[in-house]
């Protein structure tokens, strides 16, 4: 067999002129400078039919035949086309689709995700973390010192473990030694760095209430006993706002040092993760 064939639907309006054609042409056998076709030992080719769309009363579905009697009669399903709401295939109703970041229980990570569905980019990348760390920092004010704790996540963020105000400007050493240690009992494995500040007098308005984000002694812990995912919930100490950070597993748990100190925690008295995710703001570390 070394023939061509062509093969045409046509839609016939009410006049018997015809409105719309779909065309194509089939080769088979033939051949080309590149290349010889081997469809030329075909001794028998079948065809069959199947409409995808328009009405599913009209819907065709041919047993295989073969070409030599290839009359099929598609103008009832062809005619059902011209109503637009016959066309979808799959019609999906409103609020049926929810983001994937609903899938996630942390908001930080939530906030990566939304950021490259924005931009295309990842201020804090998924792909690459970094060794948590703690920061020092401080703000000279006209009539004090603003101190802060951060600190940073895997990925790159700073959580706010405390601010201080302290009315002296000259009791910087003292300080960052009572806080090194503070933040050393809690951490013991972490680098503690203190980040230069500029030489910038800021206004008293600057000044900011003694809080912490990573408040100890409120925390509790809670353990998911289908994933083993740990939860620290804790408060904001001046806002009241209930926090969560999570740990995935035991590996993440020995990075930022904290066996010792999940271990001392009480139970969190929380009926599941259901009510975790309902009341607390999570912050994956």
């Amino acid at each position: 067999m070394n023939t061509e064939m062509s093969v045409c639907i046509s839609e016939k309006s009410s006049d018997g002129n015809d409105s719309e054609s779909i065309s194509s042409n089939l080769s088979i056998g033939k051949s080309t400078q590149k290349f010889v076709s081997e469809t030329n030992q075909f001794r028998k080719i079948e065809f069959s039919i199947n409409t995808v769309g328009g009405l599913p009363v009209y819907a065709n579905f041919t047993d295989a035949r073969e070409l030599c009697a290839p009359t099929v009669d598609l103008s009832t399903w062809c005619n059902s086309l011209s109503n637009e709401s016959n066309l979808a295939i799959a019609e999906l109703p409103a609020g049926c689709l929810i983001p994937i970041t609903e899938a996630i229980e942390e908001d930080n990570l939530k906030e990566i995700l939304y950021e490259y569905y924005k931009t295309g980019t990842c201020v804090w990348p998924l792909t690459k973390f970094e060794e948590p760390k703690i920061y020092l920092s401080k703000k000279i004010l006209q009539e004090g010192t603003q101190y802060y704790t951060h600190l940073v996540t895997r990925y790159g963020e700073d959580v706010l473990i405390r601010t201080r105000y302290l009315p002296d400007n000259n009791d910087y050493d003292r300080y960052y030694s009572e806080e090194r240690q503070r933040v050393g009992a809690l951490f013991p494995h972490l680098a503690i760095h203190a980040r230069n500040s500029l030489a910038v007098i800021y206004p008293q308005s600057f000044q900011e209430a003694d809080r912490s984000e990573f408040d100890v002694d409120f925390m509790r812990r809670y353990v998911d006993p289908l994933t083993g995912k740990t939860y620290l919930l804790t408060h904001d100490d001046v806002s009241g706002e209930l926090i969560g950070y999570t740990l995935f597993d035991s590996r993440i748990i020995n990075d930022y040092g904290l066996a010792e100190l999940i271990a001392s925690l009480p139970e969190a008295d929380v009926s599941g993760v259901a009510e975790i995710r309902k009341k607390y703001r999570l912050i994956a570390l």
